[in-house]
């Protein structure tokens, strides 16, 4: 049976409701929703499936959900506000804001090298179970008192993890708030974006739990979907919404720094933040990635992966400034700061890998051809 799907779709961009559509009808998707803005404006905002793996709750209109590592791009949105106002200097050390940071040899590492995953402190020391790493005041105390495993600055791998402490407590040293905080009322709420970074126990009737495949001997799904870890503030990886909401943010830096009259940014200050930090293999991954200051900027590699054809992407030569972050099963928040077009996708199951899978690389074949032509 076919399933229905909800929302608006501009007749420009048919062919991403209908590749929208095709990824339930592999069967490949639960539950999912596709965002899309062009000046600011949705031209896309789709939503379908179910909630459950037992489908027998629809997937709404305002259903959230878990999008994993896209919570870096809103992360690093916040570090960069900072900049914007003065208030943060990436090129200073990490303990010039957090001095007790500086022990064991982490004098010189600096607030880009977190925010561009050269730190050199890829993972927590001594984890003892996940509940350590939902606990702010731990992973703060670890990273501290951590050794780095290279000199920063000259290895690229990806902190999955380490990222969200590491620029999350440089915000919460300058400002006195937490990531989530200062995320909640300095974006969410001025640009009306139903997204969090530790969601109210208030919250949690709306969201869509995980769901890994039955094969797959990876994260604690039990963990992943209890109460504490949904509440806990992970800037790294457990913020909470949907295409919606996260493409109204990313609609905000492909038009500048600025939407509906709420300025995030200054043209200057986004134009640094997405500044090529280094390319070349991520230890962690395995992959070549090209990133800047806490956003993943187009490559061959990328494109290859999201299933986008060439025309994204040049052999030689800058590539198109497309940037923002993706996330396990294949979450998206990017957007494409020349065109001024932003795109989302949010799901519950993890079907696939981070960086892209099947049903990312049709909705990105889907859609090129649409961006194309704005």
């Amino acid at each position: 049976m076919a399933t229905d799907i909800h929302g608006i779709c501009d007749s420009r961009f048919a062919p991403v409701r209908e590749a929208f559509a095709e990824n339930f009808e592999s069967g490949e998707e639960v539950g999912a929703a596709m965002a899309v803005t062009v000046d600011g404006e949705y031209v896309v905002d789709l939503w379908g499936g179910h909630a459950d793996r037992e489908r027998t709750q629809p997937w709404e209109e305002n259903t959230i959900v878990n999008v994993w590592s896209c919570t870096k791009a809103m992360t690093a949105l916040c570090a960069h506000m900072l900049v914007d106002r003065g208030e943060l200097d990436v090129s200073e050390p990490i303990a010039s804001y957090w001095p007790e940071f500086a022990a064991n040899g982490k004098e010189g590492i600096l607030v880009r090298h977190a925010l561009s995953h050269q730190a050199g402190l890829a993972v927590f020391e001594g984890v003892a179970g996940r509940i350590d790493t939902i606990d702010w005041e731990w992973t703060v105390n670890n990273l501290a008192n951590a050794t780095p495993a290279w000199p920063a600055g000259t290895q690229l791998a990806y902190h999955a993890l380490t990222f969200g402490t590491l620029v999350g407590e440089v915000v919460r040293r300058i400002t006195g708030r937490t990531l989530g905080t200062f995320f909640r009322e300095e974006v969410a709420e001025p640009l009306g974006a139903d997204f969090q970074i530790g969601l109210p126990g208030s919250e949690h009737g709306r969201v869509a739990p995980i769901m890994w495949p039955d094969d797959w001997d990876g994260p604690d799904i039990g963990f992943i979907n209890t109460r504490e870890a949904r509440s806990a503030e992970i800037p790294a990886g457990n913020g909470h919404g949907n295409a919606r909401s996260l493409v109204r943010v990313m609609a905000a830096l492909a038009n500048g720094g600025e939407l509906d009259g709420v300025r995030l940014l200054k043209r200057e200050t986004l134009e640094a933040a997405i500044t090529e930090q280094v390319y070349e293999m991520d230890g962690t991954i395995g992959h070549p990635y090209r990133r800047a200051l806490g956003y993943i900027l187009m490559s061959p590699e990328l494109a290859e992966g999201m299933g986008l054809p060439s025309a994204f992407y040049k052999d030689s030569g800058p590539t198109p400034r497309i940037f923002g972050h993706d996330g396990m099963g294949g979450a998206q928040a990017f957007c494409d700061l020349d065109r001024k077009v932003a795109w989302s996708y949010t799901m519950n199951s993890m079907t696939g890998s981070e960086g892209g899978n099947a049903r990312v690389a049709r909705l990105m074949r889907a859609l090129a051809p649409c961006i194309a032509a704005e």
